[in-house]
């Protein structure tokens, strides 16, 4: 008889639904409510402890009892380590399970976007029959709706219509501008995103999408969504999309979109459509008594020409209502040089005629000055409804427009039809109307100087307290004004450089670089003279390089920069910049020598021009003494450092993030002093700092936490490191895209700490994570490219598989012998790791010279006393022991003790595998008790030091087994 399963304890359940703040701890989707869930089946554990148990929502815990479900990816170990670090979050965040409660749906508005643009179907005179179709097609397709056409022809006014009409039917209506990919869309929805009890700081974009769409789910039916101006993206994202019967989701699209939906084609107006559509913007509602035979027949002409369009008849209409311009002059205006006769099916010549129409009906309208102003602002904005609020944000401008009524002027034109409104009191023109006001426009870019002044100061960024991105929105309007003036080469340098800044921010690099390298171009053409200006955006383009590990391209752009006759002239500040920041691409490049010069030079500048105490010494000094620290003068850079620390503590506030900054800078200088204790408290204090500063997933918290991560893994407490680490992963995956380069370095120095603690196959799932993104990314032959392939080239070695990381590492060598210096090194590295896989291979001549050939290089840059030179003498050793070589074998591992203990302290996890080969070479050398003696201690250090499963461990108690049964061990 099978055993019955007892209730899980209510103390339990509690205690894990407290614990992870009533959300599952595989989405994170605070919104879906859940279930306990056993991690290992009841079946097979017959366990209700808390260590067996995790709260999953019900769509997680569905998928992970499905075949090929998420049992593929997250096994009972994954799902484990999912719940520990989503409740180490928790706590770190003080997320408390009420923040989790859904929204009250009883209080939410039927109209859940911050703009539902509505327009009444009274006023869709022309289009009642189409109107009919969306509605029967809706109802009776059970599938989304996708209404085709070209621009202007009224897919988005059948929509509005739509909207109104049904307006009572639903219980809620979502209204999304779809222009752009799905997860940008959401982002700039603060009232949707509000009225859900979404947050939008610290939310991945896609996780975001995912979150909306899956409380959205749970909102009273019946639903309409509709996605206006949506692209061919659209067909990327069916998985998400709400689906039929529960929604109707109606598109409007000029673009074809494939999958499964319904096309519904809007053509061109009928002739008597048109007419009435024309009449009616003319002469009101009773149009058909008004209208008599003649004007009919002007009408007829006039839509005849321009070809029955919707956008230009309605346009028309008004003109002759607003502006009481006649049909005889509209009808000429509309009609010079144009042979009127059938319509053409050829959707260029359409569009080419319907530009042409709005040429002629703008010049015949007779605008005022302040309507051509308030026009011209709109074609440079994004294509999307813009509250007054927020174009009051952009509009100041020189007192003499600030004598404009903006209100008066939007509703003017949304009376003559040029621009549309919403009942929110939100604006915005049509699309094709605005390229029509850009094309025909002079003076342009001059008319609109404040908006561009008013952008720079909403895109100005403080490194210090701002979230890039809560500049996301800002970051659009920037993007749609340089689209406009770009090829025009208009002066648009600061806003191309704060642009650029929260591009490079948000991990847009190529888009940054453009934008940079654009703005020096502009600043020398209109500000030659500005050479503070060139020097910083100099220094913005040179540290991406930096950024994306391409030191040596910084070096050139810094090099040929300071040569540069003009920057003789230079403000000593901003020459001092340059030195720095050519010191640091040198730091990068691993030329320490040539970055010390350069940090002298920045230093000595800053000193001779800056007030005492300036908190700039602080970070010079911190950066001049990790230059000195990779030369070996360790005294020197210790002094530089107490000093720096002491200036940082005189400049700065307690709590200030830039004393963070300098704290996390003094933290790695520490660390590579071998001060561990110090750096460890140094890390702890900048990222309390950061933490009461700014949200969880913000950079400086990531960076920290990944700087910290790094100094448990020196310190071989890999178990600390992994956990920082995949917090920093976490935020940064909420942050930014995948191909982030950010992200790509989290995965990979994760997948380095995996293969520390012996976790090979997570290392090399992570590390080909990494690579794949990279090669797309920064090219082919590039050094983060080599360092990838290296990894995974010794993560391969580590699973067994030593052909392929024989490939890798050859890979990695061959790249960086193409871009460094042969005494490089990270030359020496690669020349060392792919020696590790010729001796795995037999090929012991060629590994010897290779090993040799490392140690030679790393004497030369390091100094004999330094763990690479010791790595390098363990690695030599261990090739002669396979050739029978004991003695040389023997002195080159008594040396790399000796280093080891020196450089990383008597318990330091690496020196068990000296100590354990030490141990085995003293046994072939009949030395027995010197052998048992420094096995026993190589086991103790490797106990205290690393996992309880680490191979280490195990391979230590085989080598104890071998001495001590005195059976030759497998070398």
């Amino acid at each position: 008889m099978a055993q019955s399963r007892p209730p899980i304890p209510e103390a339990i359940k509690i205690q894990i639904i407290h614990d992870q703040a009533n959300t599952c701890c595989i989405c994170q989707n605070p919104y879906a409510g859940g279930t306990i869930h056993h991690i290992v089946p009841w079946a097979e554990s017959q366990d209700n402890s808390y260590e067996n148990l995790a709260f999953l929502c019900p769509n997680c815990h569905d998928k992970v009892h499905k075949e090929k479900g998420l049992t593929q990816n997250y096994p009972p170990d994954r799902v484990r380590e999912l719940k520990q670090l989503w409740i180490q979050q928790v706590k770190q965040r003080n997320i408390l399970p009420q923040e989790t409660h859904l929204p009250s749906f009883k209080e939410l508005p039927r109209g859940l976007t911050g703009t539902i643009p509505r327009l009444n179907p009274l006023d869709l005179v022309g289009r009642e029959s189409a109107l009919v179709k969306l509605r029967v097609g809706l109802e009776t397709e059970k599938r989304m709706l996708v209404v085709n056409g070209i621009g202007g022809v009224g897919k988005t006014s059948l929509a509005m219509a739509y909207t109104f009409q049904y307006w009572e039917e639903y219980k809620h209506v979502v209204w999304l501008t779809a222009d752009k990919p799905l997860e940008q869309v959401v982002t700039k929805e603060a009232q949707l995103l509000e009225n859900l009890g979404i947050r939008l700081e610290g939310l991945k974009p896609k996780i975001l999408l995912k979150q909306v769409f899956q409380v959205l789910d749970k909102v009273p039916k019946p639903r309409l969504l509709v996605l206006d101006n949506a692209t061919q993206a659209l067909e990327n994202y069916q998985d998400v999309l709400p689906q039929a019967p529960d929604w109707h989701v109606l598109v409007t699209s000029r673009e074809e979109i494939k999958g499964n939906y319904t096309p519904h084609y809007l053509d061109l107006l009928q002739e008597d459509d048109a007419i009435s559509m024309f009449a009616f913007c003319w002469l009101g509602n009773d149009w058909q008594k008004k209208l008599n035979k003649n004007q009919r027949e002007e009408v007829k002409k006039l839509v005849r020409t321009v070809e029955y369009h919707t956008l230009t008849v309605r346009t028309l209409g008004l003109a002759a209502k607003e502006a009481g311009i006649t049909l005889t002059v509209l009808l000429d205006a509309m009609s010079q040089g144009r042979q009127i006769g059938n319509r053409t099916n050829n959707q260029k010549e359409k569009i080419k005629n319907v530009f042409e129409s709005l040429k002629r009906l703008f010049e015949v309208q007779g605008m005022t000055k302040a309507e051509v102003w308030l026009l011209q602002v709109f074609a440079c904005l994004p294509p999307d409804y813009h509250p007054f609020q927020t174009l009051s944000y952009l509009l100041k401008g020189p007192s003499h427009l600030l004598n404009y009524d903006v209100g008066a002027l939007t509703t003017s034109l949304v009376n003559k039809g040029w621009l549309q409104s919403s009942v929110q009191d939100a604006y915005k023109m049509h699309r094709m109307m605005q390229q029509s006001i850009v094309e025909n426009s002079t003076r342009l870019h001059a008319n609109l100087s404040h908006v561009q002044n008013a952008l720079v100061d909403l895109l100005t960024f403080n490194e210090d307290y701002d979230n890039p991105v809560s500049f996301r929105n800002w970051l659009t309007y920037g993007d749609s004004f340089i689209s406009i003036f770009i090829k025009s080469q208009e002066n648009l340098t600061h806003l191309l450089e704060k642009s650029g800044v929260i591009h490079q921010e948000l991990g847009n690099y190529k888009l940054a670089e453009e934008y940079y390298k654009e703005g020096f171009n502009q600043l020398e053409k209109f500000h030659g003279n500005d050479l503070d200006g060139l020097a910083i955006l100099v220094s913005r383009i040179g540290g991406l390089y930096v950024i994306q590990s391409k030191p040596t391209k910084a070096i050139d752009l810094y090099k040929r920069s300071l040569n540069d006759l003009r920057f003789k002239n230079l403000n000593p500040i901003s020459k001092a910049k340059l030195y720095g920041n050519l010191g640091y691409a040198y730091l990068k490049n691993q030329q320490f020598d040539l970055a010390v010069k350069q940090y002298e030079k920045a230093l000595s500048i800053e000193i001779d021009n800056r007030r005492q105490n300036h908190p700039q010494f602080s970070i010079r000094q911190s950066d001049l003494a990790n230059a000195y620290i990779s030369l070996g003068n360790i005294q020197v850079a210790k002094n530089l450092l107490i000093e720096a620390e002491e200036n940082a503590l005189r400049v700065f506030q307690l709590g200030h993030p830039s004393l963070g900054d300098i704290q996390m800078n003094l933290a790695k200088s520490y660390r590579d002093l071998g001060q561990y204790d110090i750096s460890e408290s140094m890390y702890l204090k900048a990222l309390d700092i950061f933490i009461e500063c700014f949200e969880q997933a913000h950079p400086k918290i990531t960076r920290c936490q990944e700087q910290l991560s790094s100094l448990y893994s020196d310190l071989g407490r890999y178990e600390q490191a992994i956990s920082l680490l995949e917090l920093a992963l976490e935020s940064n995956l909420k942050l930014f895209e995948e191909t982030h380069f950010d992200i790509a370095t989290n995965k990979s120095n994760l997948a380095i700490l995996y293969n520390k603690n012996g976790e090979y196959e997570k290392a090399r799932r992570l590390l080909e994570e990494a690579l794949a993104p990279e090669v797309t990314m920064v090219g082919p032959i590039d050094l983060t490219i080599a360092t990838r392939k290296g990894n995974l080239g010794n993560i391969y070695r580590n699973l067994g598989d030593n052909q392929k990381a024989k490939e890798m590492l050859e890979e990695a060598l061959r790249i960086s012998e193409e871009i460094l210096p042969m005494d490089h090194p990270k030359i020496a590295l690669r020349r060392s790791n792919l020696a590790n896989v010729y001796r795995d291979l037999g090929e012991y001549d060629r590994a010897i010279n290779l090993y040799q050939l490392a140690l030679q290089s790393d004497v030369k840059n390091y100094g004999p006393i330094h763990q690479k030179v010791a790595n390098r003498k363990y690695n030599l050793a261990s090739t002669f022991m396979k050739t029978g070589n004991f003695s040389e074998a023997r002195d080159l591992l008594e040396s790399a003790k000796t280093i080891e203990r020196e450089s990383l302290g008597k318990d330091h996890p690496t020196l068990s595998y000296t100590l354990n080969k030490l141990a085995l070479t003293y046994w072939y050398l009949k030395e027995e008790v010197l052998a048992i003696s420094t096995n026993t201690e190589a086991l103790q250090i490797a106990i205290a030091g690393l996992s309880e499963k680490h191979p280490q461990i195990m391979q230590i108690r085989k080598s104890m087994a071998y001495i001590v049964k005195n059976t030759p061990p497998k070398i």
